[in-house]
């Protein structure tokens, strides 16, 4: 069996700290082909970028969410 992994749906994924109000940040997750996100009520500035950098880490560590298999059929004879 031959197996061939895709990468994480978010491998792709741009990440933008952004401002907000009463002085907290969030981060702007940009998936291709998807609308973005923004995560919010991270403390400051400091902190969007430690978030940004653990997602990745995870993303990173994950294997694939999606696996396909292949069996080759055997010949006889």
């Amino acid at each position: 069996m031959w197996l061939m992994n895709e990468p994480h749906p978010h491998a792709d994924a741009i990440y933008r700290v952004i401002p907000l109000d009463g002085g907290r940040f969030g981060v702007e997750v940009t998936i291709p082909e998807s609308y973005p996100t923004v995560v919010s009520g991270l403390e400051g500035y400091e902190a969007a970028n430690a978030w940004i950098a653990a997602q990745k880490a995870r993303i990173a560590a994950a294997p694939s969410l999606r696996r396909k298999s292949f069996r080759l059929a055997r010949r006889s004879g």
